[in-house]
């Protein structure tokens, strides 16, 4: 049963990853690089009702993804304004 949640969540990941991919073109949305590009979230994705909506999905390059864990309020500034 646990492994069929897993594997729904690891699809489900896959998918959504993959769309954000296309819409934000390969591309970190902060700085626009396409090296190193991770999917991140603007709210934690271990809430399952905001892990898969587009809303709360971007793309960012590594260095961009720490720094947003790292400066949460500088973050949410950031992407108020984008």
């Amino acid at each position: 049963m646990k492994t069929d949640r897993k594997k729904a969540v690891a699809n489900l990941d896959k998918l959504c990853r993959e769309v954000v991919v296309l819409r934000d073109k390969g591309r970190c949305q902060w700085c626009g690089k396409t090296e190193n590009i991770q999917w991140a979230h603007i709210h934690t994705r271990r809430v399952h009702s905001l892990r898969w909506r587009l809303e709360n999905s971007l793309l960012l390059c590594a260095g961009h993804h720490l720094h947003w864990h790292h400066h949460p309020m500088e973050g949410a500034e950031w992407f108020s304004h984008k």
